[in-house]
């Protein structure tokens, strides 16, 4: 006969066993068990690239645009991310920022463009991944720039020209909007046409300027970024009207500034 202790006993028993199993199971159960994605972004001669990989084919994705603000969208179906949010600021003419996200049934990238509209892309497949490729089309870009100049029935004078832009005035021309910056290794030009589309200059680099840059810079005034650069590089800017010319500083010793 059993007595009270003993019923005790495998009541417990059974609670334990309850216990042990129940977090197990649903442990299981919500164990992801699809592949992993990683990625890599870079800037690539005048574009921006991200490298999408994983350790098996990647087979079914889906890309479309969106409109206000302006975003490519990238859903990848049938794998998981490490992270659950992951935000890469980038703040190139063609691109400002990268968001990823993990959802229930694929990974999102999420690429937010700027306003410019000649930028294109492609998504190009590969063994085990996906090359995103974000541009602006330069010969759109410069198909604008001759039928500009064909209207105004001029050619722009020969550098250098205009008065140096003294330190002092940069707030004034660049603004004190704040900015975050990442270039890795880019062509110095790429830097000026970055900040031309931020303060509505036209910005020519000259010719003999061929330095790339690495720079990395998180909430500051456009103009700081703008100092930065021509101290580092030893630059000097011409402004003439609503254009700026960028030389090295050697070639404008003669040239007056805009100091009062």
């Amino acid at each position: 006969m059993t007595g009270p202790r003993q019923l005790l006993a495998c009541f417990f028993l059974l609670l334990s066993l309850i216990a042990f199993t129940g977090p197990t199971a649903s442990a299981l159960t919500a164990r992801d068990d699809r592949p992993t994605l990683f990625f890599d972004y870079a800037m690539v001669a005048n574009h921006s690239e991200l490298l999408i990989l994983a350790d098996v084919p990647i087979k079914e994705h889906k890309a479309f645009l969106l409109a206000n603000p302006a975003r490519l969208v990238l859903d990848i179906h049938g794998f998981s991310l490490l992270e659950e949010v992951v935000g890469l600021p980038v703040n190139r003419p063609e691109l400002t920022c990268i968001r990823i996200a993990k959802h229930p049934d694929k990974i999102r990238f999420v690429f937010d463009l700027t306003e410019n509209k000649n930028i294109t892309h492609e998504v190009l497949k590969l063994d085990t991944g996906l090359k995103v490729i974000i541009k602006i089309d330069s010969r759109a870009v410069i198909s604008a720039s001759k039928t500009k100049k064909g209207k105004k029935g001029a050619t722009r004078p020969a550098p250098p020209g205009g008065t140096i832009l003294a330190p002092d005035s940069f707030p004034k021309i660049f603004s004190e909007q704040r900015v975050t910056i990442l270039f890795h290794k880019a062509p110095i030009r790429e830097f000026f046409a970055f900040v031309a589309d931020k303060c509505g200059l036209t910005i020519e680099v000259s010719k003999n300027i061929t330095a790339t840059i690495s720079l990395r810079l998180t909430d500051v005034p456009l103009s700081n970024a703008v100092k930065e650069i021509k101290e580092r590089y030893g630059l000097q800017l011409l402004i003439d009207g609503n254009h700026l010319e960028v030389v090295k500083a050697e070639d404008a010793r003669q040239i007056p500034s805009d100091n009062p």
